[in-house]
């Protein structure tokens, strides 16, 4: 290891990543082919979320010397851009050079899994196991598809073994807490977020799932209380999520004005939420905005036209203006969707009953 690379490694250790960029930017500037300089100052540039400079210098050094580590910095810089497809194509180039590379392979597994890809996130975290047993990734990685797949007994176990396997690891006591919420039984759940939080108590996840939690029952103002703090950790408002179910929580004790605001927010953040839009229909609604409620709901339809809610949520708002029969239309619109949904149906069945009440209710009235 030359004297830049040991410097390197020293700011790097003492997490001084400015000061990484401007040695690289020197050694730049000695050696324009340095490979390694322009991966190292990428690498810094990812790490300060700096991800367009990040790329321009991968690219750098990506096209002096291509190897397995400088593939899967730039994977890792297009996951952070949103890019999850060509991640995963940097990924499998990087294993090109070395099929074994945990970092490529971890990184390639959890892009399929966002990606929904399901089974191919099953085999990389297979392969990962054979290669490396008990590899906490690759375990939780299987136990939230077995999650989708509605195996709970089966993730919470796979999990449970992740957490054995790094039990200092906040993150899978955090995913461990989540099974356990899915599976309502939140008394384990709340004492595996509460473990999360005892190994990192800046850990925003865990205090926002114990808010929902208390959300569940009904408890809105303890749900609040840790909807803040990870709203407090989190001082960009990266996480649009937080500021709905605060936003909920704030409409069920009655805090209309807050409500709105936090909803608004985390369209703010997120406008690709779309149940977001539903949740400032039913504000609005609380509000008497019926017009406003309406178009919110409409939107939510029009971008994810096979989601039932949508048309359930402006039922209700004409059931409140006492509009049955044109209620009645938007759900017959979900039943074409999903005809055996029990919400719709149900649904379906109160609006006839309140049309043939009102219908009784008008016969009296002229006959008497």
């Amino acid at each position: 290891m030359d004297d830049f690379e040991e410097l390197v490694e020293k700011l790097k250790e003492e997490d001084r990543a400015d000061e990484v960029i401007d040695l690289c930017n020197r050694e730049i500037i000695d050696n324009p082919r340095n490979a390694q300089a322009y991966y190292e100052k990428a690498y810094a540039e990812h790490y300060l979320e700096q991800q367009t400079l990040a790329l321009i210098d991968v690219n750098k050094s990506i096209e002096i010397s291509p190897n397995e580590l400088n593939l899967t910095l730039k994977g890792f810089i297009l996951w952070k851009l949103d890019d999850k497809k060509g991640a995963i194509r940097l990924f499998t180039q990087a294993l090109e050079y070395d099929k074994e590379f945990l970092l490529a392979l971890g990184g390639r597994c959890d892009c399929y899994y966002f990606e929904q890809d399901y089974e191919k996130a099953l085999q990389d975290a297979n392969y990962i196991l054979s290669i490396y047993p008990n590899q906490a990734k690759a375990l939780s990685v299987i136990g939230n598809v077995e999650c989708k797949y509605g195996n709970y007994n089966i993730a919470l176990e796979t999990i449970k073994k992740a957490v054995e396997s790094e039990p200092e690891d906040p993150y899978f006591h955090w995913e461990l807490g989540t099974v356990f919420s899915i599976k309502k039984e939140f008394e384990n759940a709340i004492l595996a977020f509460n473990k999360a939080i005892e190994l990192d108590n800046q850990f925003p996840d865990a205090y926002w799932s114990i808010g929902k939690i208390y959300a569940c029952r009904q408890q809105f103002q303890e749900a609040i209380e840790y909807y803040n703090k990870a709203i407090e950790l989190y001082p960009q408002g990266v996480q649009s999520e937080y500021h709905a179910n605060r936003a909920v929580a704030y409409q069920a004790i009655g805090n209309i004005e807050q409500a709105m605001n936090d909803i608004n927010k985390a369209i703010e953040l997120n406008c690709n939420n779309y149940y977001c839009y539903l949740w400032r229909a039913a504000i609005k609604k609380d509000l008497q905005d019926f017009e406003g409620a309406i178009k919110d709901c409409e939107y939510k339809i029009k971008h994810e036209p096979n989601d039932i809610y949508g048309y359930t949520g402006i039922a209700d708002i004409l059931c409140t203006m006492k509009k049955y029969n044109k209620a009645l239309k938007y759900i017959n619109k979900g039943l074409k969707i999903a005809p055996k949904e029990e919400i719709l149906l149900d649904f379906k069945n109160k609006i006839q009953q309140n049309t043939f009440v009102g219908k009784i209710k008008s016969f009296f009235h002229k006959n008497n």
